[in-house]
């Protein structure tokens, strides 16, 4: 009776955690970020209500093109299940680098009666939900211009072509990624389970491209010749289940996969992530200690967080992996996870600051905390073009708007990490702030899609967007140190 009773009590202390982790994001997270003023929210909520409308309103004049046919709609949603599951991919991945550096954020349960295994199983769902929302977010425009095109008939199309394969791969993909990390704890790999996982995820996206392409041109092969055999593709399986046995199956199937996919992730078990350094003891050259003490402590940040080291790994071998399979990408964009670090750069620093120099010019804080992210991802951004040189296949233009992308990231990464402190190194601050800002862009860019500008006007608002990205990040080093010292 006691061992049942224990057993029994395990979802009731899985519930407590989370329901912590929830009050814990909108007490650290929302309240004491830009979010916490009514204005930027009533700013927010206006710049995602004209965005989801401008990108709801294009997919819909993209789907009316085709007219009244069903079979150009039923051709296009077949077409979008292989991004659909591309895109729950994307979403793993990104969730993924983001989560594996968060036990900190765990450190307000230690004092709840629960295990470290449940502690852990927490942060697994939180996982499974933050990877739910991004790839709702990418995939909802597409949804809503579908409904908006052909009205409600086509919610069945939706269902079996765009929800059900990415909720079934979110599934798959989440509870493979823990079964791993199981195997790895069993024999005894430590503190590289996460980075092996990553690593592992981004070999799949890399390969996956070739195969959504596979993919796109055995569907459009099979809506000239007169379609083929049902249960032949797999990412297709919901929709011929629709096609041969009706909607009742289908919803059946919808109740199905879900209460499979919610029973999995909910009942797999979770090792405790190892204890591993924040930092790695790195040594800055004495004489740029002595001439720049102030760089060279954001430097130091840089350089020694364990986010950069581990990207830096990662990229490493995205970097191998773009040239063993001859991709038409520049290596330049394997470098990318390395200015992540700049997410969790100004709350790291922040504390001190507040104490050694706690009048510091926001503006000179800022540039110093974007220079020392391009310092560090510089020396890798000419490695990468001499590979891009050798390979030959890479046009100079080309690798030079991957250098662009890479630096351009810096500044974002920078500026969402100071108008949403990553406290603890959470990563859902990381995952609002890049909604918060990537909502302003998307919406400009669409702005100037629609009046159909001169390229050489096109450039200069992206040079304007650039800066205005920085005038944020400033903005809110002013808001959030205002705010620690009130």
């Amino acid at each position: 009776m006691v061992a049942r009773g224990a057993v029994l009590e395990r979802p009731a202390r899985l519930v407590q955690v989370l329901r912590l982790l929830a009050l814990y994001i909108v007490r650290v997270v929302v309240s004491r970020g830009i979010l916490a003023s009514r204005t930027v929210r009533r700013v927010l909520v206006l710049c995602v209500t004209v965005t989801g409308l401008l990108m709801g309103s294009l997919s819909y004049l993209f789907l009316r093109q085709s007219g009244d046919d069903a079979q150009v709609a039923v051709f296009v949603f077949r077409l979008m299940a292989g991004s659909a599951l591309l895109w729950a991919l994307l979403s793993v991945l990104v969730v993924r680098v983001l989560v594996q550096g968060s036990p900190e954020m765990m450190a307000t349960t230690t004092l709840l009666p629960v295990t470290a295994r449940e502690r852990q199983h927490a942060v697994n769902v939180l996982e499974a939900v933050l990877a739910a929302c991004v790839s709702a977010a990418a995939l909802s425009s597409f949804t809503t211009g579908a409904v908006l095109a052909y009205g409600a008939p086509v919610m069945a199309e939706v269902l079996a072509c765009v929800v059900l394969p990415c909720l079934s791969a979110l599934t798959v993909l989440l509870i493979l990624c823990r079964l791993a990390d199981l195997a790895m704890a069993v024999v005894g790999i430590g503190g590289m389970r996460a980075n092996i996982i990553v690593l592992a995820l981004m070999l799949v996206v890399v390969r996956s491209w070739g195969w959504l392409a596979d993919y796109t041109r055995r569907v459009s092969a099979s809506a000239l010749d007169g379609g083929e055999e049902p249960f032949t593709l797999w990412p297709l399986v919901f929709h011929d289940l629709l096609t041969v046995h009706g909607v009742p199956a289908l919803l059946l199937a919808a109740v199905v996969a879900t209460m499979t996919g919610a029973v999995l992730i909910l009942l797999v078990p979770a090792p405790p992530v190892p204890v591993r350094p924040r930092y790695y003891a790195l040594r800055l050259p004495g004489r740029l200690v002595a001439l720049a003490p102030s760089f060279s402590y954001h430097l130091a940040q840089a350089a020694r967080s364990r986010f950069v080291v581990d990207n830096l790994m990662i990229s490493g071998t995205a970097a191998v992996l773009i040239l063993a399979l001859r991709a038409p990408i520049s290596s330049v964009w394997a470098l990318e996870p390395v200015v992540m670090g700049g997410f969790f750069h100004y709350a790291s620093v922040n504390p001190g600051l507040l104490v050694f120099l706690p009048r510091q010019n926001t503006v000179w804080l800022y540039a110093q905390m974007v220079g020392a992210q391009v310092v560090i991802v510089l020396p890798f951004i000419v490695g990468a073009l001499l590979l891009d040189a050798m390979a030959g296949v890479i046009t100079p233009q080309a690798s030079a708007i991957a250098c662009a992308s890479v630096i351009s990231s810096a500044v974002v990464t920078v500026s969402v990490g100071s108008i949403m402190p990553a406290h603890d190194d959470n990563p859902v601050s990381v995952l609002l702030g890049t909604a918060i800002i990537g909502v302003i862009l998307l919406l400009a860019a669409l702005m100037l899609g629609i009046v159909q500008l001169p390229v050489v006007v096109n450039i200069s608002a992206a040079i304007v967007g650039w800066i205005a990205v920085a005038a944020i990040g400033v903005a809110g080093i002013s808001y959030n140190r205002k705010v620690s010292h009130s």
